[in-house]
């Protein structure tokens, strides 16, 4: 059978590898893995979405035309 010493150095052992698995675990998340997706369950982010896109469109449509008038 082990001494007490031995058997508290192997867990104090196991104790430090646990500490580390957790400090890996925890680290904190940047910005934008905090806001990434945080609105999507959200109604109105849907028509925000939308309207986006539509305004994007018009840019697009709009810079078309007078560079072909140019």
């Amino acid at each position: 059978m082990s001494t007490m010493e031995e058997r508290l150095s192997a867990l104090e052992a196991e104790l430090q590898a646990v500490k580390r698995q957790l400090e890996r675990l925890a680290k904190p998340r940047t910005w934008l893995d905090q806001v990434a997706g945080s609105m999507a369950p959200w109604p109105e982010f849907q028509e925000v979405l939308r309207l986006g896109r539509e305004f994007r469109q018009a840019e697009n449509n709009t810079s078309g035309k007078a560079a072909e008038g140019a």
